[in-house]
């Protein structure tokens, strides 16, 4: 653990301010002075979004563009948390090149921010073309109610033997 990241602390039940901002910021800002990066090295980055406004916020503080940020805007604004951010990544390596650049940050529900970066190889060509794009699949979503998602959930638990204690009736 960095001593540059201390001062990102986790305060009380709701981690949004100030331990999210800062955690992401301190990392973001750790990782690019040490390796003598800047945001304009980045075609996106995918930063951990538990809503729309928090990666956009941040995102733009540390100086990338909405565009670099498209992967919040296509993929979280429309369906909201994916947690662990690798929807919004596949969406990021679907809509690059050979050889663009990704900065992924994640973040631990107060505990502490990674990052990596990625670089897209040539095999991203082939493996584009062999499954539905996210933004297929986001085309073709059905919104349910919560009654219908609860009915799916059962049969999951019927045929996976998983107890969903969550979602009793």
């Amino acid at each position: 653990v960095d001593d540059r990241t201390k001062e990102a602390f986790h305060k009380g039940r709701f981690t949004g301010i100030p331990a999210y901002m800062k955690h992401i910021r301190n990392v973001t800002k750790i990782y690019m002075d040490d390796n003598g990066e800047s945001a304009a090295n980045f075609k996106y980055t995918v930063i951990h979004s538990p809503n729309f406004k928090f990666p956009m916020t941040v995102g733009e503080e540390l100086g990338f563009s909405k565009e670099q940020l498209d992967p919040m805007v296509k993929v979280s604004k429309n369906i909201g948390n994916t947690y662990s951010g690798i929807t919004e990544l596949c969406w990021a390596l679907e809509h690059s090149k050979p050889e663009d650049r990704i900065m992924v940050v994640k973040y631990g529900s107060g505990a502490q921010a990674v990052i990596t970066s990625v670089r897209v190889t040539d095999a991203i060509l082939d493996v584009v073309k062999s499954r539905p794009t996210v933004d297929q699949l986001l085309e073709s979503r059905q919104e349910i109610d919560f009654h219908t998602y609860n009915k799916i959930m059962r049969k999951k638990e019927n045929i996976h033997g998983v107890t969903n204690t969550l979602f009793k009736e």
